[in-house]
């Protein structure tokens, strides 16, 4: 699962870099379910081994794509740009 958690969250990491591109915003809204997916198996996967760095990562890089990508569904565009 911590691998899973980093792979999803360099997904969503290279899509919520890409969904800032003119015409392309429409990704966040498949960044952030995806970025929550990864978060949570980051956590399962975490609770299971506490020394799984991989799932640390996995965790941060989702969580990066959780919050950038919400701030800008939110229409708080303005902080990102």
């Amino acid at each position: 699962m911590a691998i899973a958690s980093l792979i999803i969250g360099v997904i969503s990491i290279i899509a919520m870099l890409i969904a800032f591109l003119p015409f392309l915003g429409f990704l966040h809204w498949f960044v952030v379910p995806l970025s929550v997916i990864g978060f949570f198996l980051g956590l399962t996967a975490r609770s299971h081994n506490r020394t799984s760095t991989i799932a640390i990562f996995g965790m941060v890089f989702c969580g990066i794509a959780l919050i950038l990508g919400t701030i800008k569904l939110a229409g708080f565009a303005d902080i990102l740009v």
